[in-house]
């Protein structure tokens, strides 16, 4: 994704926000937001690329604060108790109308399969994994069964290390 044009000149590129809306205070501060701007350490002076990055509080929703009555409204299921009334009435359309409850149907069935594509990726990945280690393990016991390699030359072929291939040669005579 290209921000500006070839050849423009750095003061001219857009501002970028990039902010973060957190569960927590992941920064400790106690503060309800943070904003964090860019330095050159070496001189202290600020670095003024234009991205600009803030952590919302989330968890800040007891005061009257515009900040905090957003907070409310973004955690809020109820379209009654929220403050913005824009985003009450598409709350409201979304949980009470047909069309609201057939597009949060559908968003919905796209995040389960979304996750699910996801899950069966990786338990795949995870079993080809487990898979390709138990034949190596296999392999290994074997050649060390028949005894015609020294476990230096077992453990450079399969990959293992050579306390690992040790060890099952202990574990096999014992």
């Amino acid at each position: 994704m290209a921000l500006a044009p070839k050849g423009q000149a750095a003061k001219d590129a857009p501002q970028l926000y990039v902010i973060f809306i957190t569960e927590g205070d992941v920064l400790g501060g106690a503060l309800p937001i943070y904003h964090i701007e860019r330095i050159i350490t070496e001189t202290g002076q600020p670095f003024d690329d234009g991205l600009h990055i803030i952590y919302v509080n989330g968890t800040q929703q007891g005061d009257a604060t515009p900040l905090a009555r957003l907070m409310h409204d973004l955690q809020c299921a109820d379209p009654g108790a929220i403050f913005n009334p824009t985003l009450a009435h598409a709350v409201r359309h979304v949980k009470t109308s047909e069309e609201g409850a057939e597009k949060m149907g559908s968003m919905s069935e796209e995040i389960w399969n979304e996750g699910r594509a996801e899950g069966e990726a990786k338990g795949r990945a995870e079993g080809e994994a487990r898979g390709r280690f138990e034949e190596r393990l296999q392999m290994v016991l074997r050649l060390l069964k028949k005894g015609l390699l020294p476990p230096d030359e077992i453990a450079e072929c399969s990959g293992m290390s050579l306390d690992e291939v040790r060890q099952l040669a202990a574990a096999q005579a014992g």
